[in-house]
């Protein structure tokens, strides 16, 4: 039986078993693994999601249910002016949010700070990345959420959501909005 020619994948390893052997059939190759970044068991070349944080995935390496089920909403945490450290109220709110959802089934992190426009435009970028960095770290360490996994990035006073005419609006924009896919 003539077996069609595959070629084969350079990332893997392959054992055809002995060659002294003499079979009709042509041997099975024994797959070994080379990479499984997100350690679920599947090989990254076959793993449909090669990202998945956690073990529990169906047999293509993937939540059988899409983790923004869970969470349909971001979350806004605020801080205080000129502020990145993360305010008790902060982690009781990120803890609430994500014990809501399923923290199992998170399969991306997107962490993104901001702030008012008092000061110049180079410090409120920086504040606003110390900020989500502050936040990111915090899920990490509490969740043991691979770094890997989340995305942080400052955006300075590029987004606000309230107007920086006033106080009340000012405070609005100094946030940090967490969004679960």
């Amino acid at each position: 039986m003539k077996v069609p020619h595959q070629p084969l994948n350079p990332y893997t390893l392959y054992n055809f078993g002995s060659m002294g052997e003499s079979t009709d059939a042509a041997p099975e190759p024994v797959i070994q693994s080379l990479s499984d970044s997100d350690g679920d068991g599947y090989d990254d070349v076959v793993d449909a999601c090669p990202h998945s944080l956690r073990l529990d995935v169906d047999e293509t390496g993937c939540y059988s249910q899409p983790a923004i089920a869970h969470y349909p909403d971001p979350l806004n945490v605020f801080f205080a002016f000129g502020s990145a450290q993360l305010s008790k109220d902060n982690a009781d709110a990120i803890d609430a949010y994500i014990a809501n959802g399923d923290s199992q089934r998170i399969s991306r992190l997107k962490v993104r700070g901001y702030t008012d426009s008092v000061g110049n435009a180079a410090y409120n970028y920086k504040l606003s990345v110390m900020r989500a960095a502050s936040v990111a770290d915090y899920i990490r360490e509490r969740f043991s959420i691979d770094v890997r996994f989340i995305d942080v990035s400052g955006l300075g006073e590029s987004a606000p959501i309230s107007s920086n005419f006033d106080a009340k609006g000012r405070a609005m924009n100094r946030r940090v909005e967490i969004v679960i896919d």
